[in-house]
C-alpha cells in the first residue's frame, strides 16, 4: 500500500510540474506598428508598342513595406511625362508615361525628399 501511495504522490508531482502556470514566462514585448515614412523610392521604366515608355515609381520605408497615398513628381531631361505627379497606390506605386524625345533620356522620381534618377533607352533612332 505504501509503494502505491509513493507511486501517486510521483505520477502528480510529475504532472504538476509539467503544468507551468506561465508564473515563470514573462509577457512578450507588443510588436512596433510598421514605418510609414518613406526611405526610398525604387524607378523602373518599360517599352510599350506604342513607343512611349511606362514608368513606375514605388516609395518604400525602411523596412520594406509600401508608402501608400504619397505625391511622387516626376521630371525628365527630354520628351514629356504625363502626369508629372502620381499619388501611389496600396502597393507604394506611382505610374506614369514618358513619350522620349531622344534615345537616351533621364527620368528622375522624387518624394518626401528622396530622389532617384535613371537614363532609360527609348526605341527611337
Amino acid at each position: 500500500m505504501r509503494l502505491a501511495t509513493l507511486s501517486t504522490l510521483c505520477v502528480l508531482t510529475l504532472a504538476l510540474s509539467a503544468c507551468d502556470l506561465g508564473a515563470h514566462n514573462p509577457p512578450l514585448a507588443p510588436t512596433p506598428p510598421p514605418s510609414t515614412t518613406p526611405d526610398s523610392i525604387r524607378l523602373v521604366g518599360a517599352s510599350r508598342p506604342d513607343g512611349t515608355i511606362g514608368l513606375t515609381a514605388t516609395v518604400l520605408t525602411s523596412d520594406l513595406h509600401y508608402v501608400a497615398n504619397v505625391s511622387v513628381s516626376f521630371a525628365t531631361s527630354t520628351g514629356s511625362i504625363t502626369p508629372s505627379v502620381v499619388l501611389t497606390n496600396k502597393n507604394g506605386e506611382a505610374r506614369t508615361v514618358l513619350a522620349p524625345a531622344t534615345r537616351y533620356t533621364t527620368v528622375l522620381a522624387s518624394c518626401s525628399g528622396l530622389e532617384v534618377t535613371t537614363t532609360v533607352l527609348s526605341s527611337l533612332p
